[in-house]
């Protein structure tokens, strides 16, 4: 086996070895370092090519729910955040950065205390993906 693979990319020019690796790390889903998102989990789904986000029940204010949101947009390199649950914390408002994830299909908020009004654009998803909201 190992034979057939050192001609095949003896064959290869350098620079065509380096473009299929390339493609291949493209296409990998990558969710940010664990503190990035702590307490909550992170799944990658390759199907998708996009992540959840499951804060479900973790006793998160607004506060710290900014922050996660702040930290996760700021890392590099990070596959799109598809799904984001929010349930059962101690929200009282809809996050701001909820409108700069453009490429989420589901957000849970249900069974917090949001008593504020929804900021204006907060879910404008231009591309009509936001399949399901739960408030």
């Amino acid at each position: 086996m190992y034979p057939h693979f050192l001609i095949f990319k003896a064959i290869l020019p350098a620079s065509m070895f380096c473009f299929f690796s390339f493609l291949i790390l493209e296409a990998a889903v990558v969710c940010p370092p664990t503190a990035v998102y702590e307490p909550c989990s992170c799944s990658e789904s390759t199907s998708t090519g996009a992540i959840k986000l499951n804060c479900f029940n973790k006793n998160l204010g607004d506060a710290q729910v900014n922050e996660l949101l702040d930290a996760f947009l700021a890392t590099p390199g990070v596959s799109p955040l598809l799904n984001l649950d929010l349930t059962t914390n101690k929200l009282t408002r809809v996050p701001d950065q909820i409108r700069l994830y453009p490429e989420l299909n589901y957000i849970s908020l249900s069974s917090n205390n949001i008593t504020s009004p929804v900021g204006k654009g907060s879910f404008n998803f231009t591309d009509g993906t936001a399949s399901d909201i739960c408030l």
